[in-house]
């Protein structure tokens, strides 16, 4: 799923294009105890809940591609007879008729593999779309539906005691000690089945959604799947790369470099991958000498694909040192110079009417710099 199509389903989650039908759940306590369960038919709740229901199952599908999100494939193995693709696949009828036996075993993988010492809300929404068609010029049109996407969207929120804060009873005209709730919290975890790729239903894959932690153990052992590189261990091998790529010297204009060439490969695709080969590629690009490339041919996996968007901000390039912090925009880099002065490396900024620090603009009137003959520059001591 790219980011347009997460974004299509995402924007449906909301009371005046409501697709979901049912909502199933249960409380399970943090000794893995299972204390309620519950079905509701999405129309029979009274607005104001169900609004707090979507806007839950919306959180489940916002985030950042690849930190946040990422699309798991099934093994081919479990797409047979008493696999986790065919089993989640009946909850995707259409209908929102589940049998009790495939509620209480999905509650049950899910109570067994998933780890956390808070008691939690498991929610299970039921909804079918149908996808409006797409002229030749791109443009949507909602009365010509070509397909029907039937989904479901499983969340795994902490609940979590309100605090223990002063209010006001009416009834006894007082202010005293409101009493402590049980609240659902936004999801920890979630995933979405199927996954909707080219705007069509894709059963052989599901889209991930975590806050914070990954649980890849309940990826690896409830849902029977392989998670991708998350973004940090794609940041331990990219920096691996650059390491040994250039193992003597890494200028801040080679990292320039090195960050522009990357952003052009983000721009060619809508959530471009970067394999060994591509990469190998752009690091000889950005001057990597003969015998380093051959130490990265040698060192880094084979298998390990990166996502730009992962790697990198596109949008922004950020340098940091000393406690200071410069994020620049990417079509302002060619601003930033580097100079030698008495034999310290400087990083430096024409200062111009633009500049601002604390929101307030600088008024240098100076017109050339009689020691470097250049426009006034503010020079930051960056690296020996």
């Amino acid at each position: 799923m790219n980011r347009k199509e997460i974004a299509e389903i995402r924007k449906l989650l909301c009371m005046q294009k409501n697709p979901i039908h049912t909502i199933y759940g249960c409380y399970v306590n943090s000794e893995k105890d299972l204390l309620s369960e519950f079905k509701h038919p999405a129309l029979s709740l009274p607005e104001d809940e169900l609004f707090k229901y979507l806007d839950i199952f919306r959180k489940a599908l916002s985030g950042k591609k690849e930190k946040n999100l990422t699309q798991v494939d099934f093994p081919l193995s479990e797409e047979s007879a008493g696999g986790t693709q065919h089993f989640l696949y009946q909850f995707c009828n259409g209908t929102g008729d589940i049998q009790e036996d495939a509620l209480e075993e999905l509650y049950g993988i899910i109570i067994e593999n998933y780890t956390t010492v808070e008691n939690y809300a498991i929610l299970v929404a039921l909804g079918a779309y149908d996808v409006p068609g797409k002229a030749t010029d791109g443009t949507i049109m909602d009365d010509a539906s070509e397909t029907t996407y039937c989904f479901m969207i499983c969340c795994i929120c902490p609940v979590k005691k309100t605090s223990n804060d002063l209010g006001y009873n009416e009834k006894e005209a007082v202010f005293e000690n409101l009493v402590r709730l049980e609240k659902v919290a936004p999801p920890e975890n979630a995933f979405l089945f199927p996954s909707f790729d080219d705007r069509a239903s894709n059963c052989h894959s599901l889209l991930y959604y975590s806050r914070r932690d990954m649980h890849a153990e309940f990826v690896a052992n409830g849902l029977n799947c392989q998670l991708p590189l998350w973004e940090p261990d794609q940041k331990q091998y990219f920096q691996a790369a650059v390491d040994t790529a250039f193992s003597s010297q890494y200028t801040v204009e080679t990292s320039i470099e090195l960050y522009q060439n990357i952003c052009e490969k983000a721009e060619e695709l809508e959530d471009p991958t970067i394999s060994k080969n591509g990469l190998h590629h752009i690091l000889e690009q950005c001057g990597a000498t003969e015998d380093d490339l051959n130490a990265f041919d040698r060192e880094f996996p084979d298998n390990v694909v990166l996502h730009s968007n992962s790697i990198i901000d596109t949008r922004k390039c950020t340098i940091s040192a000393y406690g200071m912090t410069l994020k620049i925009d990417r079509d302002q880099l060619d601003l930033l110079e580097t100079r030698n002065i008495d034999g310290q490396t400087y990083l430096c900024i024409p200062v111009t009417n633009n500049f601002r620090v604390n929101d307030v603009e600088i008024k240098d009137k100076k017109k050339d710099d009689s020691t470097y003959g250049c426009r006034p520059f503010q020079c930051f001591h960056f690296i020996r």
